[in-house]
């Protein structure tokens, strides 16, 4: 269930920084930088106060998840609240109301030929 789950949301940031103007390669490295961020964190967090300290359910542990948890909410929260382009960028044309893409002008120019021949 995780694989179907992670690819919707990363395409779902793919397209809203799209939205923003930038490229979806800013999906992998968040991915990479975030998972290298709670393994070192991990790492040093047992090094320091030992590994009986993030035993799940124990408070060590919890600090931990929160100290991984928080920064990934924290670019959530960014990407809802960043304001889009104001014009059409490289990756497309403004969302609509709803934030669905519109068709390209050309293909509503040739559906609304194909229904006036029709």
């Amino acid at each position: 269930m995780n694989a179907p789950l992670f690819y919707i949301g990363a395409m779902a940031t793919l397209k809203r920084l799209h939205d923003m103007g930038r490229t979806g390669w800013w999906v992998l490295a968040s991915v990479v930088a975030w998972c290298t961020y709670a393994i070192a964190l991990s790492f040093v967090f047992a090094v320091s106060f030992g590994p009986q300290a993030i035993e799940q359910g124990s408070l060590g542990f919890w600090i931990l998840f929160a100290m991984i948890v928080v920064p990934a909410f924290g670019a959530l929260l960014f990407l809802h609240a960043a304001p889009s382009e104001l014009n059409a960028n490289r990756y497309g044309d403004i969302p609509g109301e709803l934030g669905f893409s519109s068709a390209p002008k050309h293909e509503t120019a040739a559906m609304d030929g194909a229904a006036i021949a029709g």
